[in-house]
């Protein structure tokens, strides 16, 4: 049988276990709370940042590919232009045609 002068008792001994485990739980919780939120909060940035890439990269593949189609019009122009016979004709007809490719083109984009 314990004896009363060591002034510890079975009950502080335990409140004391539940305490330090309780402690131990919310801590433990806090933790997890703080590593959820900075992957959530890294996970929307990278969702942010592949969207960013994303978006240049179809606006640069729109950028080269309306200026190979201005480059293929104009050599189909040039070619027409230097047709036999049609030197002449081609002049007048090309300035109008190429500007109204020009414009259905930057409308496009």
């Amino acid at each position: 049988m314990p004896s009363k002068q060591t002034g510890i008792s079975k009950w502080s001994i335990l409140a004391s276990t539940v305490l330090f485990v309780v402690v131990l739980i919310a801590l433990g919780a806090l933790a997890t709370s703080v590593i959820t939120t900075m992957r959530r909060s890294a996970d929307i940035r990278d969702d942010e940042r592949a969207s960013r890439a994303a978006q240049s990269a179809i606006r640069s593949l729109k950028e080269r590919v309306s200026m190979t189609l201005l480059d293929n019009a104009g050599s189909s122009d040039a070619y027409q232009i230097a047709k036999p016979g049609e030197f002449l004709a081609g002049l007048s007809r090309n300035g109008v045609e190429r500007a109204a490719r020009r414009r259905f083109m930057m409308e496009l984009l």
